[in-house]
């Protein structure tokens, strides 16, 4: 349609919606990230005269953590006992979560943690780690589209580093 453009590739999906692209790389197959990157560098090079404000650099990881350990985990990791509200929900079915943002080489980083369930199973869940790595754009920093995009792997690297502190 004229509002939204999905292209399902083998290696990538690419969403165009409205001012916004979107690149996603499927199964997380970083061997193929060339692919991916030549794909978003081309699309650059195609609306270089127009104006973007703004772009980021999403990963998600989910835990891997033993069935039925995703609510202690959650309240180890993120509940405050001097905290009133989460006094509210200090029991044994409560889950826990976060929300941080930093600045991070030339971005903001913004992280959102949240507790998901990956089945049916109220005892099979983990905790969503959401990072987002968010560049605002001016006209001192616009035509460094190129060079951001290709240090993709910078920012892939700090959000592996957290999650590892897990």
């Amino acid at each position: 349609s004229k509002q939204f453009v999905h292209i399902n590739g083998e290696y990538y999906d690419i969403v165009i919606n409205g001012n916004s692209l979107q690149f996603q790389l499927k199964n997380n197959d970083f061997s193929k990230i060339g692919l991916l990157l030549r794909k978003v560098l081309s699309f650059n090079e195609l609306v270089k005269n127009t104006i973007n404000i703004s772009m980021g650099f999403n990963f998600n990881w989910i835990l891997d953590i033993e069935k039925g350990s995703f609510r202690k985990i959650s309240k180890d990791l993120f509940f405050k006992s001097d905290n009133p509200i989460h006094e509210l929900f200090n029991n044994e079915n409560a889950c826990f979560g976060s929300y941080l943002s930093t600045d991070f080489e030339k971005s903001r980083l913004k992280l959102d943690i949240k507790p998901v369930l990956l089945s049916n199973d109220n005892e099979d869940g983990s905790l969503n780690f959401n990072f987002n790595f968010h560049f605002d754009f001016n006209d001192e920093n616009r035509n460094n589209l190129d060079e951001l995009i290709n240090s993709w792997n910078i920012y892939f690297e700090e959000s592996q580093k957290i999650i590892n502190k897990i």
